[in-house]
């Protein structure tokens, strides 16, 4: 099923909590070459194998465009963790 143009499973109005974070971290983990596992909700972004600034705005905009959401540039510059990271997506689309 597709809401708003999304696949349910990518869809924050359609996943649970726990689910969006971690469909998150599949997303951080597929852009970077890594399991999901090396992706954990604590980690901070650039800590994560093999990320950079540049790699760091590709995925964003890429898991923007996957999911139908557009962060805050102010907002985003306060993101650290993939969790917050998560969060900040979750609320951003709370306002569509």
């Amino acid at each position: 099923m597709r809401t708003n143009g999304i696949p349910d499973e990518l869809n924050p109005a359609s996943a649970g909590r726990a689910e969006f974070l971690l469909t998150v971290r599949e997303l951080i983990a597929a852009n970077l070459g890594l399991e999901p596992a090396g992706v954990p909700p604590d980690a901070h972004l650039f800590e994560l194998p093999g990320v950079d600034s540049l790699k760091l705005v590709q995925g964003l905009v890429a898991i923007e465009q996957r999911l139908g959401l557009v962060l805050d540039e102010d907002v985003a510059i306060g993101v650290r963790t993939v969790a917050d990271l998560a969060d900040v997506l979750w609320q951003a689309n709370s306002h569509l």
